[in-house]
């Protein structure tokens, strides 16, 4: 059993919105925007704030949360969405931690508390290969949202990562 959860989002709707809202990841230009993950294709409407995981509390409650989930049901994986981003996040650096550094901690917490779940993501760069056992990869020109693909640029494909990161994570 693979639970698909997200590792930095909450909805604005949850109670706990409030105390992580300040943590949002705001965009690094512009009008340093809220950043948000938006899903209009569902009725109602799926939305939700993207946190960033440099915030301790963050981390404690999200590995908490998983830890007892973990525990209440046979979860043998946890698949974390969105791992691939890691954004230049406007409010700089929190509890002495770049977002960079918050993933690799979150993911870190999360292998100390859960040693027997296996650990997923989406993408997967340096960050994060030492800590998922498999990852889902995207590849240019394909749109598994809208089920369509562009056959040249699926042809500059390279195995390249596979390469790379296949010590430590399955692709």
């Amino acid at each position: 059993v693979m639970v698909h959860t997200n590792y930095f989002g909450v909805d604005p709707l949850n109670a706990l919105y409030a105390k992580f809202e300040p943590f949002q990841v705001r965009s690094a230009w512009g009008t340093h925007a809220k950043q948000w993950w938006l899903w209009e294709r569902a009725e109602p409407v799926i939305r939700f704030a993207y946190i960033n995981p440099a915030l301790r509390a963050w981390r404690e409650r999200f590995v908490k949360a998983m830890v007892e989930l973990c525990r209440r049901y046979p979860i043998d994986a946890l698949h974390l969405d969105q791992t691939l981003c890691i954004y230049n996040d406007h409010n700089g650096r929190i509890d002495g931690l770049s977002m960079i550094e918050g993933n690799a901690a979150l993911h870190r917490e999360l292998r100390a508390a859960l040693p027997q779940v296996a650990l997923s993501g989406e993408g997967l760069n340096e960050i994060t290969c030492r800590y998922e056992a498999f990852a889902q990869r995207h590849a240019w020109g394909l749109n598994h949202s809208e089920g369509t693909w562009v056959a040249p640029q699926l042809r500059c494909a390279h195995p390249i990562s596979s390469y790379l990161f296949l010590p430590y994570t399955k692709i």
